[in-house]
């Protein structure tokens, strides 16, 4: 098993199959097929205050913020893992230099655990996560922190949390190179 697969694992799924809520048909009290709608609400909840949702059996259920981050990286994460894990190994097959990546409405910190994936544990990297959502937040930074324990990041990688681009110190100025699209950019 590899240090992202244990990670996945022990961070996420066994988080969820511990908590007492948890039965064969619910994860954290909530029906498992309606979750996704529901609660996630196809991916596009902004994850900012607890929820109190009618199941459709009449229950009401509480899910704190931390509860919603665990839900949106079971449902979501691996498969976005995946996609960006397969972008990484194409526009950094041949890099050369200092890697670092912006990632914009960062979630639990995918794109930053996707390149930690691609370029091992023997290339530093620098990467900046952000996301409105506090609960995201702190989500990606315990993952990426026991993906550093599991040895999955170099040792010198930087790797920052913030809710507001403004609070991003990027360092000193130098020319910059984009590459991809969308909400994530690796600068040189």
């Amino acid at each position: 098993m590899t240090w992202l697969e244990t990670l996945i694992n022990t961070e996420i799924i066994d988080r969820i199959a511990a908590d007492p809520r948890t039965t064969a048909d619910n994860f954290l009290g909530y029906p498992k097929q309606h979750v996704f709608a529901d609660v996630l609400q196809g991916g596009r909840r902004i994850i900012e205050v607890p929820l109190s949702l009618e199941t459709p059996a009449g229950e009401i259920v509480s899910l704190s913020v931390t509860d919603q981050a665990l839900l949106y990286a079971r449902y979501n994460q691996k498969g976005h893992l995946h996609e960006l894990m397969h972008a990484f190994r194409q526009l950094i097959g041949t890099w050369r230099g200092e890697i670092s990546i912006l990632d914009i409405g960062c979630g639990p910190a995918t794109g930053g655990l996707a390149l930690a994936s691609v370029v091992g544990p023997a290339q530093a990297f620098r990467y900046f996560g952000c996301d409105r959502s506090i609960a995201m937040l702190d989500l990606g930074g315990r993952l990426m922190a026991k993906a550093r324990e599991l040895d999955g990041i170099h040792r010198a990688s930087e790797i920052r949390f913030v809710p507001c681009l403004n609070d991003v110190d990027f360092g000193n100025r130098r020319q910059v190179t984009t590459l991809g699209s969308g909400p994530i950019n690796l600068l040189n």
